[in-house]
């Protein structure tokens, strides 16, 4: 009466059986994914951070080196428009505002 043969009826139980530990490995990868995100957004935000601090140190060293925030994003806009190559915008960064 039964027609299927013994190997196959172990075969069939192998593969009724879930697989353990699978969904522990998508958690903990899920987990993994989300500390390095977290890890990259505070690196990130920490380099930002001291590098406003530093450039707002620059700012207010004197007045001959004073750059309004104007005039900081007038600068940004015009190189926008106008575009440039990596060493022009380092150089024109670099130069003290115009007078």
């Amino acid at each position: 009466m039964n027609s299927k043969a013994p190997s196959e009826s172990a075969n069939d139980k192998h593969h009724a059986t879930p697989r353990r530990g699978v969904l522990l490995l998508v958690v903990l990868s899920m987990l993994t994914l989300f500390l390095m995100l977290g890890t990259a957004y505070l690196v990130v935000s920490t380099r930002s951070k001291d590098t406003a601090r530093a450039f707002a140190k620059l700012a207010m060293q004197s007045e001959t080196l004073r750059t309004t925030p104007g005039d900081v994003l007038d600068a940004a806009f015009l190189r926008i428009i106008r575009g440039g190559t990596a060493a022009s915008l380092i150089s024109a960064a670099s130069a003290p505002p115009p007078a």
